[in-house]
């Protein structure tokens, strides 16, 4: 299994190219309800074992660069499998990505942010371009009630890791609010968005980006916001003077996929990743919705893959499997 994957299109990031410093089964602090990777099996704030190392990083990065061109490439992207700042090595990983790439590309992380509390922790994300921190919730019972976070977390260290880092960081710090309704659990009240706001500006983040469960999440109860919702609530925060992302914000993406693997072995190291569907995966693949649909039944058939039905939409996911980072 590749720790690099993709590249994929993000609607933040552009073509992204994906590096899992965690690598499956998933591991993270948090057992979000809306977490396209499923439940957290056990909640953990230590990696006790480290598979990612900045040798496997630095094999696999060249392997995949001989088939792209890094012009083509907006990001390189730490994210995957779990929390990115479980890695210790996280901060060795991060020089691997500059050297191999000659710092031609900016790197970001999608993070949490439930570690930046840790000196360590902040220390290795200086080195980024880009943070983006989760900030789902602002108030105590709706954070544990939506992140589930492991026991020895609370809100208020959150809060205060990321401001923390704030003051260290010379990046670009941006905050992403995964809006959400699950039957009267909800973090769009009028209230919850007004103490959103306040935290949003104190910690004077650079970007805010809206998001919203668009694939299977981990609880089936977890519904998105509309198009309207999510613009209505872009337009409450609109006033912070901070630009502001969601997923339907007009975004130019080429597809500059080349295969470095068969056809199967790369959709595979998608859908751990990320749970897409075929029409998802034809915009990302250089093959045809048939090619991508045949290779798909093959993955089926070998039980390295399922399919889920959400809200009308067939989405595949990659069914669960001890990692293997062993360089190829």
């Amino acid at each position: 299994m590749s720790v690099v994957y993709g590249p994929v299109p993000s609607w933040r990031l552009g073509n992204s190219l994906g590096i899992d410093p965690i690598l499956p089964p998933k591991r993270c602090t948090y057992d979000c309800i809306y977490c396209q990777l499923g439940p957290t099996k056990e909640k953990i704030t230590t990696l006790e074992k480290v598979e990612v190392t900045p040798s496997i990083v630095r094999a696999h990065l060249r392997r995949k660069l001989r088939t792209l061109d890094l012009d083509d490439i907006d990001y390189i992207t730490l994210s995957g499998s779990g929390e990115p700042t479980l890695n210790p090595l996280l901060g060795e990983i991060i020089l691997v990505i500059r050297e191999e790439t000659k710092g031609r590309v900016p790197i970001a992380i999608l993070t949490n942010a439930s570690l930046l509390w840790r000196p360590e922790v902040r220390k290795a994300l200086r080195k980024v371009d880009l943070v983006v921190a989760k900030v789902d919730a602002v108030d105590e019972d709706l954070y544990i009630k939506i992140n589930r976070p492991h026991a020895a977390l609370s809100l208020g260290v959150v809060l205060k890791g990321i401001e923390l880092f704030r003051r260290e960081f010379q990046g670009k710090l941006a905050a992403q609010v995964m809006l959400l309704k699950k039957d009267n659990l909800k973090n769009i009240t009028p209230r919850h968005i007004a103490k959103l706001r306040k935290v949003l500006s104190s910690i004077q983040f650079d970007e805010i980006q809206l998001n919203t469960p668009l694939r299977p999440p981990a609880d089936p109860k977890v519904l998105p916001l509309s198009h309207h919702e999510i613009n209505q609530i872009a337009k409450e925060l609109a006033s912070l003077g901070i630009p502001i992302l969601t997923p339907f914000t007009p975004r130019a993406i080429r597809k500059v996929h080349e295969l470095s693997d068969t056809i199967e072995e790369e959709i595979l190291d998608l859908l751990r990743r990320r749970p897409s569907d075929v029409d998802s995966l034809a915009r990302i693949l250089p093959f045809s919705e048939e090619e991508i649909k045949r290779a798909l039944n093959v993955l089926m058939a070998k039980r390295l893959v399922d399919r889920i039905t959400y809200r009308g939409r067939v989405f595949y996911k990659a069914c669960e499997v001890s990692s293997d980072a062993s360089p190829k």
